[in-house]
């Protein structure tokens, strides 16, 4: 599918995305736009919206072919001044089949195109780190604020963590996701148990684009506290 991302702006109100269909059947996808916002604890929420309009709405692709999907922005006719980026999001839904022989029926295709419309006036993409914490000696939560006017992808989240003798006892990481603009968001990595007691840091980097925001924690007797690991969720 190419591209995997939509870009538009007041100048740019159209765009195409071709889907192709690399199997050895025709499938038949619907579309369907959405508003994409994400709500106080960082989780994406869906609305109908008419500003994103495209064609075909149902489509048939047969076996090895190709489908140019138009898509256009359609300001709504009380236009209000976009101070930060516009974010939709095109569902490509494969309709379902029928399995011969049984009352099952099969669906594959099923993704959400991010739709990016930009805002008036453009700023640099940034973020900033917040309260990074262990929970239970097993997880590492820590927020990350998106204050600039366009959205922003946490690539990853690693955690290194060393002894009192600077050698490494894990390095995990998790990917990450958007964070919409103005829009904290809450990430979690899990980290071995069996380590904890002999944990003395742990440097965390959030790798964002070209940035890497980074924080090293030192290790708090209360993390390996077998009161919280017990009553922890």
């Amino acid at each position: 599918m190419v591209p995997i991302k939509l870009y538009l702006s007041g100048e740019r109100k159209t765009a195409t995305l071709e889907v192709e269909n690399n199997g050895s059947k025709a499938i038949a996808i619907q579309l369907s736009a959405k508003v994409w916002d994400q709500d106080a604890n960082g989780q994406d929420y869906y609305t109908n919206t008419r500003s994103i309009i495209f064609f075909p709405k149902i489509v048939r692709i047969e076996a090895q072919a190709r489908q140019i999907i138009r898509v256009g922005y359609r300001p709504p006719q009380k236009a209000v001044v976009a101070n930060n980026e516009l974010t939709f999001r095109l569902f490509l839904r494969e309709l379902p089949k029928q399995i011969p022989g049984s009352s099952m029926v099969s669906t594959a295709l099923n993704i959400g195109i991010p739709i990016f419309v930009a805002a008036t006036s453009q700023s640099v993409a940034h973020a900033t780190l917040h309260n990074p914490r262990v929970n239970n000696g097993a997880i590492l939560q820590l927020d990350v604020h998106n204050p600039s006017k366009q959205h922003i992808v946490v690539n990853s989240i690693s955690a290194l963590a060393k002894n009192l003798r600077g050698e490494v006892l894990f390095n995990r990481e998790v990917r990450g996701w958007y964070v919409l603009p103005g829009i904290t968001r809450p990430f979690q990595l899990e980290l071995p148990t069996a380590d904890c007691a002999d944990t003395a840091e742990l440097n965390i980097a959030v790798r964002i684009g070209e940035q890497t925001l980074t924080r090293v924690l030192t290790n708090d007797p209360l993390w390996c506290s077998p009161a919280l690991m017990a009553t922890g969720g």
